[in-house]
């Protein structure tokens, strides 16, 4: 999941470091995210692969809700890993404020969104961009044409 602060990156550099591997990936699975993963290269395994479990995720941290829900290990860590860029005051809710467990609730919603865009869309940008290289130099700049497509206006 990519988030914007400095901070979020320099523990994802941390990861990868921790894992030697700038493009880590588990040996059984096609997680790649260095916050899932365990181990160092080439034997890399998923939290998932590693512990094969479920977990009960609290989405807005568990000093803001007595819920919890089943989720991934993978995602797990990942949507625990997005928590550590939110406002202490929000995570720990010392006083039990509903102000901060609302947002509380709408960061974790946010980062939910961010992680399924990420894994469910994140993949279709790059793999449009290299087949249309791949079609151009098959069939030309305008491959569309050539095989009778209609381009989207």
């Amino acid at each position: 999941m990519k988030n914007g602060g400095s901070d979020f990156e320099a523990r994802r550099e941390h990861a990868f470091e921790r894992l030697g591997s700038r493009t880590p990936n588990c040996m059984f699975c096609d997680e790649t995210d260095p916050f899932a993963l365990t181990g160092t290269y080439p034997d890399v395994l998923c939290y998932e692969h590693r512990v094969r479990a479920f977990e009960g995720q609290h989405p807005p941290g568990q000093h803001n809700a007595d819920v919890a829900m089943r989720t991934r290990g993978n995602d797990h860590r990942i949507w625990d890993e997005a928590k550590k860029d939110w406002p202490d005051q929000t995570l720990k809710n010392p006083h039990g404020d509903p102000l901060l467990k609302i947002a509380a609730t709408a960061r974790s919603l946010l980062d939910w969104f961010r992680l399924l865009v990420e894994r469910l869309l994140g993949w279709i940008p790059e793999f449009c961009e290299r087949l249309s290289d791949a079609l151009r130099r098959r069939h030309g700049d305008r491959w569309w044409d050539v095989l009778g497509l209609e381009a989207p206006r």
